[in-house]
């Protein structure tokens, strides 16, 4: 799904609002057309965590070795001067602990899923990265055996089902954030104009992305459009860095 791309994400429920309506448009029909697509969802934009070194530029962020394992991610890490590191995420722990790497390209939850916080120092949010994709199927013979009134009323819960798995993201990184918060950690900001050169660094993503699906026949111009104008009209004032629909 397009939504891994640098899009800004603030939080789970509208990530799952948001996913639900593009899903509507029918771009998951095809791909999910073996089972019964229940619902969508996923979490908050990834920040930039680190151990030791501040971030405030993509100056500061020149070599350091930085942990997200997927591709897109890695791409935009690449792009923004820092060396990408796929360790497993049972591993950031050690890894943090060892030095093998210098920080983390995720979002709060993991601090409280995986204690990293415990040994990061530093936050900067506000760089769009996206969100997971997660969705919630079923046996598409188990769905069709239903009686028509209990497949009406699963089909009337997915859309608050959706916002509700979301809405557990949510928690997870609110949790996530007070642990850092409570043992000492700075959250800092990005320098004025970095946003800006990051914009002109990673807009090669969106061209290479939308090129190679549209070679294989997927829609991918209208549908990361969509995506972007759902965003909008949730209230997300700034959509995404490095695109713009035309």
């Amino acid at each position: 799904m397009c939504q891994s791309l640098p899009y800004s994400i603030p939080s789970g429920e509208v990530a799952s609002k948001a996913m639900t309506e593009w899903a509507k448009k029918g771009y998951l029909n095809k791909e999910f057309s073996a089972v019964k697509l229940m619902s969508v969802f996923g979490a908050p934009s990834d920040i930039i965590f680190t151990k030791d070194k501040p971030i405030s530029s993509m100056a500061d962020l020149k070599g350091l070795k930085i942990w997200n394992p997927m591709p897109i991610k890695i791409e935009m890490l690449k792009r923004l001067g820092a060396v990408p590191v796929a360790l497993p995420p049972t591993d950031l722990y050690s890894g943090l602990q060892k030095g093998v790497i210098d920080g983390a390209f995720c979002n709060y939850m993991f601090l409280f899923i995986y204690k990293i916080s415990e040994l990061v120092n530093y936050s900067t949010a506000g760089l769009p990265s996206g969100t997971v994709n997660i969705a919630s199927i079923m046996n598409l013979r188990t769905w069709n055996n239903l009686p028509p009134d209990i497949m009406e009323i699963i089909d009337g819960m997915s859309d608050a089902y959706s916002v509700k798995y979301g809405a557990s993201f949510d928690t997870a990184y609110n949790l996530g954030k007070a642990t850092f918060i409570e043992k000492g950690g700075k959250e800092l900001e990005w320098k004025p104009g970095e946003l800006a050169k990051a914009n002109d660094n990673l807009s090669p993503i969106w061209k290479k992305y939308i090129e190679d699906k549209e070679k294989n026949g997927l829609p991918a111009r209208k549908a990361t459009g969509d995506f972007y104008h759902i965003l909008k009209d949730l209230g997300v004032e700034n959509p995404a860095i490095g695109y713009s629909p035309k």
